[in-house]
């Protein structure tokens, strides 16, 4: 038997079967319950805007702020008011399809124009840029690969900076 996750999430704030305020508020009661049996080191959420999080902090069963909010961050998607919220009361923002999210739709941001020209600079990827980019915010991030060489390759963000006009072209592409 498992004696303890590092990290519990509600996956999202409109999944087929917590889908109200009051469900999410017996759900996170729950999840406290958890926490305060040292069952999981942290209890988060996932995909909650700005709006989710005021109505999980309004429950009146709520007295633990969520430790982790994961949510799509990339350098072509950013959800400035639900980050300024996180921040704000100590939430730790955890960028999910940090390359983008081809299968809805858009494309892969390490193809960005603006990103290849970054990644021809510094002699690597557009996958290792937009992955920079995140790490210089402070944003952890997951990734998903099924190849070592790409594993290899998320993992090394750290041997160089991106300066900060390169932040500011990628802040506003």
């Amino acid at each position: 038997m498992l004696p303890q996750v590092d990290l519990l999430l509600i996956h999202h704030p409109t999944s087929p079967l917590c889908n109200s305020s009051d469900q999410i508020a017996l759900t996170w009661a729950a999840m406290q319950d958890a926490l305060a049996k040292n069952l999981s080191r942290a209890i988060g959420v996932s995909n909650f805007k700005r709006t989710d999080l005021d109505a999980l902090m309004a429950a009146t069963t709520t007295t633990v702020t969520p430790a982790v909010n994961q949510i799509m961050l990339h350098i072509d998607s950013v959800d400035k008011d639900t980050i300024a919220w996180c921040l704000a009361h100590g939430v730790t923002v955890e960028a999910y399809s940090p390359l983008g999210h081809p299968d809805s739709g858009g494309a892969p941001v390490y193809n960005l124009t603006k990103v290849v020209q970054i990644a021809k600079a510094h002699k690597v990827t557009g996958a290792q840029v937009a992955l920079r980019w995140l790490v210089q915010q402070g944003f952890p991030f997951v990734t998903a690969s099924g190849t070592t060489e790409y594993n290899k390759e998320d993992l090394d963000v750290f041997s160089f900076e991106l300066t900060d006009t390169e932040m500011d072209t990628l802040n506003n592409l």
